[in-house]
């Protein structure tokens, strides 16, 4: 019997890799505490954009539009810097600003109004990861490698790769949980 040890060792790496990689991502995609702690339903957030040091915003462009930037101040009365989660579980959340949803369409970061009661649509969807101890990512769901970004001038951007643009401190500004289900942690940038 001729037995092949570099083909079943091959093999043996191969299946456990593969199985190593799906534990990832299943573990990836149930994760909780920490900072996802604060993408609760009913929780409102603040995303302070890792380069700009500014809190991420909905502001009226030239053209009448609501557009986000990242050039927001951090208050309890800056409302336009306030997103409401709605976590559809897996860590995928949509945000809202008085029903103004924040997304991603074509690879483009945009805010969208939907009516109240209305759902939004898929691009509102946004996977939250966890970063290290002090950042999060929102990756799109419909268009998966494209991230929600801030440039240094505080424009929104291309959020793709390993970009420091697309990294996020959250701030929790509310919960009707009360203080036992998040932890209120202030992270430093």
């Amino acid at each position: 019997m001729n037995i092949d040890l570099n083909k079943i060792c091959g093999s043996v790496a191969s299946t456990a890799n593969h199985v190593g990689h799906q534990i990832g991502q299943y573990v990836d995609a149930h994760a909780s505490g920490g900072l996802l702690s604060f993408f609760a339903t009913g929780n409102v957030v603040c995303l302070v954009a890792k380069w700009t040091g500014k809190a991420l915003q909905i502001v009226q462009s030239s053209q009448g539009y609501l557009v986000p930037d990242g050039l927001g101040i951090e208050g309890p009365q800056a409302f336009n810097t306030h997103w409401t989660v709605i976590n559809e579980g897996n860590n995928i959340v949509r945000l809202h600003n008085n029903n103004n949803y924040l997304c991603i369409n074509a690879a483009q970061i945009m805010v969208i109004p939907s009516p109240s009661g209305v759902p939004s649509g898929s691009e509102t969807k946004l996977r939250v990861s966890q970063i290290g101890n002090a950042h999060v990512t929102l990756e799109s769901v419909k268009e998966p490698g494209n991230f929600v970004a801030i440039s240094q001038t505080g424009a929104p951007a291309p959020g793709t790769g390993d970009s420091v643009a697309k990294q996020f401190t959250p701030r929790l500004l509310h919960s009707p949980y009360g203080a036992t289900h998040v932890r209120p942690h202030v992270y430093r940038i």
